[in-house]
């Protein structure tokens, strides 16, 4: 933060409570994510608690958003969408509580402060990137592909179809097999299982929303009979 921000935030900040909502600690990534914000805000002069919400499971992500209001929470933060905590967010803003929205923007509309990434560049991207991998790696051949996608959350839907539509424009040759759930590692995993049996040889190119999904589908594949490429 700036010195005027930071000054003034310490000076604002004591007996304050902040909640952050997270989609999951299960992985490296979401626990240094969640922890460094924490460490961030506590220097602050904040005081802060992570609600867990597992796997961004919706009724958990209300349960935590309604507990944080309950506790008169200064601030919350939360990737979670106007369909799942809207109603909560809504009324929480009207009685002060600042609340703001990660990886999404569709809480901007009833007053949160919104910061998120552009799923539809960074899908785009990634799709790109795969789709002229898989022609200079198989030129002119079908190249069949799955992707591991997150469908409780839209944004990450949206990201999963600009993947798709990045590397079809990039090789026609791509055939997708199937979305599968990815996001965490866990259910990577599962669908990398999936996916070997259903798919076989068929198969020769994983992508995926994140790198939760796409690392627990890198460490199935080397338990899994098919030699897969993966990007």
């Amino acid at each position: 933060l700036p010195d005027t921000y930071s000054l003034r935030a310490k000076r604002d900040a004591a007996g304050k409570l902040v909640g952050i909502i997270a989609a999951t600690m299960a992985t490296d990534y979401h626990t240094l994510l969640n922890n460094t914000m924490k460490s961030n805000l506590e220097a602050l002069g904040f005081t802060v608690e992570i609600c867990d919400t597992e796997t961004g499971d919706a009724v958990k992500a209300v349960t935590c958003f309604e507990g944080f209001v309950q506790k008169d929470a200064h601030a919350i933060v939360t990737a979670s969408s106007a369909a799942t905590v809207g109603d909560a967010a809504t009324a929480a803003i009207k009685d002060g509580t600042i609340v703001v929205q990660v990886t999404g923007l569709d809480l901007g509309a009833v007053g949160a402060v919104s910061v998120s990434v552009d799923n539809i560049t960074i899908g785009t991207a990634e799709g790109t990137a795969a789709g002229e991998w898989a022609a200079a790696t198989y030129p002119g051949a079908e190249v069949g592909t799955i992707i591991l996608d997150y469908p409780d959350i839209a944004d990450l839907v949206a990201r999963a179809d600009a993947i798709e539509a990045g590397m079809l424009a990039a090789n026609p040759k791509i055939k997708v097999l199937g979305r599968l759930l990815g996001g965490l590692p866990a259910n990577g995993a599962t669908s990398m299982e999936q996916a070997n049996t259903s798919f076989g040889l068929d198969l020769k190119l994983v992508t995926g929303i994140n790198d939760g999904g796409n690392l627990g589908a890198f460490e199935a594949v080397w338990t899994v009979s098919n030699p897969i490429d993966l990007e």
